[in-house]
């Protein structure tokens, strides 16, 4: 059975928020003053839900840790959690929300799609909004209040084109979730733009009902040697075992917003000619990654994919920020986070420019017994 978050799977109340609770009311037992409140945004429910849920986690364990060493401002931070459902209206719904409730510090922890929705108003409210995955380039280049700890589209397109190449790939068909095609679009055109000796043989767009079985029949149809989909982790794996029931032969290229728990399990057979662009290494051995996975594993039973790094990693960013700040005035948080000249993530070290946009290099990854890892040299 795939793990649905609208059902007693992964993504359920008991899996997530009451592990998170524990550790908030544990952390906030030293915390005396009046909680300060940051928003979080992000898909708990459909089939994109491993991203917030995930996140979430992340989120949830370095908030504790942060209240437990004594808050941010000697404050304990309280986070407010909305779903999304990886839709854009649903996600200007929740900005309204938090705005309306005078929370004005806000992690956007959800699709570059949805956060489409939301973006516009938020950037004209004194708010400041920080996030580890909305990644679409549409956002990079201005002096806003929408801060991006994460890489662009472009770079991971860029970087699964160069492995395309060398893999010596020829024909490739597309295959596109139109509810994120901003993004989709940006990092096809890093891929073709990297491999331009691959030709383009057909592209499909679809949306929440798709048949993966079609879909499967048609890229076998193309004559393609590889496919790439963008596509939400759950419907990837769909696709993947699809592509494998029809004889399809070639390799399945995906995007990192595949990333997730249900890709590593229901994968199925192709699994290991999946590849994907992502920034976070499943095999990194910095020190302060495996506590993190220590913890994570304790907490969860389960090591963390890339969504939970990058959750733990945007919540402490945000503290040291605003203890840096002096201030929880979204104005003078970003002033001083942008002022940060090397954040430390859990695996490497970044820095962010004067328009709070970073510049990350990729890796492309595989699925190896069981779990996310680098894929091997090239031929």
């Amino acid at each position: 059975m795939y793990r649905n978050s609208t059902v007693n799977g992964f993504a359920s109340s008991r899996t997530f928020v009451m592990p998170a609770l524990c550790i908030a009311i544990i952390a906030l037992l030293g915390c005396a003053r009046t909680p300060l409140y940051v928003g979080f945004i992000g898909p708990m429910t459909g089939p994109t839900a491993n991203i917030g849920v995930e996140g979430y986690r992340g989120f949830s364990l370095a908030i504790a840790e942060i209240n437990a060493e004594g808050g941010a401002l000697g404050r304990p931070l309280q986070p407010v959690m909305l779903d999304d459902a990886a839709d854009p209206g649903l996600c200007l719904e929740a900005a309204r929300e938090l705005i309306g409730k005078g929370i004005t510090i806000i992690v956007l922890h959800t699709t570059s799609g949805a956060a489409a929705g939301a973006l516009p108003y938020l950037l004209e409210q004194d708010a400041l909004v920080l996030t580890r995955t909305v990644s679409d380039p549409s956002w990079v280049g201005f002096d806003d209040s929408f801060l991006r700890f994460v890489g662009s589209t472009e770079l991971f397109g860029s970087t699964l084109g160069g492995f395309a190449r060398a893999m010596g790939k020829q024909n490739l068909g597309i295959i596109i979730d139109q509810r994120n095609s901003s993004y989709a679009d940006s990092m096809t055109r890093g891929l073709l733009a990297a491999a331009p000796e691959l030709s383009l043989m057909g592209e499909r767009r679809v949306g929440q009902a798709m048949a993966h079985d079609e879909l499967a029949a048609w890229a076998l149809e193309l004559g393609s040697d590889a496919v790439f989909a963008v596509l939400a982790g759950l419907d990837a794996a769909k696709l993947a075992q699809a592509l494998e029931r029809v004889g399809f032969t070639g390799q399945l290229y995906l995007s990192p917003w595949s990333q997730d728990q249900n890709l590593l399990a229901y994968a199925g057979r192709l699994a290991s000619r999946i590849f994907l662009p992502s920034t976070f290494n499943p095999d990194d051995n910095n020190p302060r990654y495996l506590v993190f996975k220590e913890k994570h594993r304790e907490l969860y039973a389960e090591a963390p994919v890339m969504s939970g790094v990058f959750g733990y990693e945007i919540g402490r960013f945000l503290a040291q920020g605003i203890n840096r700040a002096r201030s929880d005035r979204p104005g003078a948080v970003k002033a001083a986070i942008v002022a940060i000249s090397r954040f430390e993530g859990l695996q490497y070290a970044f820095s962010l420019d004067s328009n709070g946009d970073a510049a990350m290099e990729a890796l492309v990854i595989t699925i190896r017994n069981g779990a996310y890892a680098p894929a091997r040299a090239l031929p």
